[in-house]
């Protein structure tokens, strides 16, 4: 069994592209370690977040997450005991609506193209995951979800 936990929070200011990839990089390299994968987006001065793995282990990377001191009002919409991964490939898969170099394209996509495919349920395999997902990007008009 493995463990998910589900959130957003509030940059305190607008991420720069080092500064994500800073958190990428930690991330990444901290999540392979302790066996956690996921899903981060940030768009618009918002983080979304997926984690998973053991309990254990995504509960202390989440503590660590909402001490982090470059945004606020964590809010966990999921948590809970999960059957399997959703990201079991992905350390950290980052998402973000700029275009992307066609090398970087079978590891990412564009936040527009997620939010089309979270339309039709095609971002992920979990219901609820999914319906949370598109929730949040929902509130971004720029992204044509809302209507």
């Amino acid at each position: 069994m493995m463990f998910r936990i589900v959130y957003t929070s509030a940059s305190k200011t607008m991420m720069t592209e080092r500064g994500l990839q800073q958190i990428l990089r930690s991330a990444r390299r901290n999540n392979a370690m302790n066996l956690v994968t996921g899903l981060l987006i940030y768009h618009d001065g918002c983080f979304f977040q997926v984690l998973e793995g053991p309990k254990e282990a995504v509960e202390t990377c989440y503590a660590h997450i909402t001490k982090d001191t470059r945004h606020s009002d964590c809010v966990t919409l999921a948590r809970g005991t999960v059957v399997s991964r959703i990201f079991s490939e992905w350390w950290m898969s980052y998402r973000t609506h700029d275009d992307l170099a066609p090398s970087q394209r079978n590891q990412l996509v564009s936040l527009r193209q997620l939010a089309n495919k979270a339309k039709t349920g095609q971002v992920v395999s979990d219901l609820k995951t999914n319906a949370i997902l598109l929730a949040f990007l929902s509130g971004f008009r720029d992204l044509g979800l809302t209507g």
